[in-house]
C-alpha cells in the first residue's frame, strides 16, 4: 500500500492523471477480475479455504515479502510466493503459478512491445512478475532489451 493507504496501482494511476500522462493498461479489468474463471469451482473454493486455514501466518508472509522487496531482492519475494504454495496441492499450486504470474508475464511482455518501441514509457508491473525464467526481466532481455536497475 501507498501512504495513506492507497494501493499502489491506484497511487500511480491517480498521480499519472493528475499529471495530464497518457495512460494505457497491460490487462484489461476483464482479465484481471477474471483471472480465477479458468480454474475449476473446486480449485477456487482449495485456494479460498488455504486462505482462511492460513490467515495468521499471512502477516508474517506479507512482512517478509516487504522486507524482500525493499531490499530489491526478486529472488527472494519469488521464494517467499512459491514457498507459500507448497504447503497444498502441488498441481494446483503449479496451475495457479502458471495463470496468474506466468501467462500474465508472457501477455504483459507481449503488449508493452509497441510502447517500448514508441520510448520514453514508465510501466509498473508487481515485482512478482520480474523475477526468474519467465519473468519479465529475462522475457524482455532475450527478446533484446538492455535492462539496468535504476533504484
Amino acid at each position: 500500500m501507498a501512504s495513506g493507504g492507497l494501493v499502489l496501482d491506484h497511487a500511480l494511476y491517480r498521480d499519472a492523471v493528475a499529471a495530464g500522462k497518457k495512460i494505457h493498461g497491460l490487462e484489461t479489468v476483464a482479465e484481471q477480475t477474471g483471472l480465477f474463471d479458468d480454474l475449476s469451482l473446486k480449485d477456487q473454493i482449495t485456494l479460498l479455504q488455504d486462505t482462511l486455514d492460513n490467515l495468521g501466518s499471512i502477516g508474517q508472509m506479507l512482512g517478509e515479502l516487504q522486507v524482500a522487496y525493499l531490499d530489491r531482492d526478486l529472488k527472494r519475494l519469488q521464494e517467499i510466493s512459491e514457498a507459500s504454495m507448497r504447503v497444498g496441492d502441488p498441481q494446483l499450486a503449479e496451475t495457479f503459478n502458471r495463470k496468474i504470474v506466468l501467462e500474465r508475464n508472457h501477455r504483459m511482455a507481449e503488449r508493452m512491445q509497441s510502447r517500448l518501441r514508441e520510448g520514453q514509457q514508465f510501466i509498473a508491473v508487481g515485482a512478482l512478475h520480474l523475477a526468474g525464467e519467465q519473468g519479465l526481466l529475462k522475457l524482455l532481455s532475450e527478446r533484446g532489451y538492455r535492462l539496468s536497475r535504476i533504484y
